[in-house]
């Protein structure tokens, strides 16, 4: 179950710079409750409010995700942040994106109101 945090924009802030190098695992965490993310580069599940990989490393020391892998998450994920091409402004381009998407339903619905309001006032009113 998840738990209740009293700042939600602090943690939805926290959780979208995890979900730029990873995505949601579709789980939570036993220990804190937080969900699972996904770390793309070192495909394995991590759980960012405990700051521990829940996948444990495999034993083969030529494997390219594991033998890499730093100890703890939020190492790999300042890693990522210091690559050139992960921008902050890919979350903001998202942002944009949904808000015009949103914009254009809107237009789309008050287009199909003001249709419905001229068909019925093209229409001779009910005989009582």
């Amino acid at each position: 179950m998840k738990k209740k945090t009293k700042n939600f924009k602090k943690q939805r802030e926290f959780i979208n710079q995890w979900l730029k190098a990873g995505t949601y695992a579709g789980g939570f965490c036993e220990n804190c409750g937080g969900r699972l993310i996904l770390f793309f580069k070192y495909d394995a599940v991590c759980c960012p409010g405990c700051n521990q990989w829940i996948d444990p490393t495999c034993s083969d020391p030529e494997c390219p995700y594991c033998s890499c892998r730093p100890q703890t998450p939020a190492d790999a994920l300042e890693e990522e942040r210091s690559r050139p091409d992960f921008t902050p402004a890919a979350g903001q381009k998202a942002y944009c994106i949904r808000q015009y998407e949103r914009s254009a339903r809107g237009e789309h619905r008050k287009s199909e109101r003001a249709e419905k309001i001229r068909y019925r006032e093209s229409k001779p009113p009910f005989r009582l």
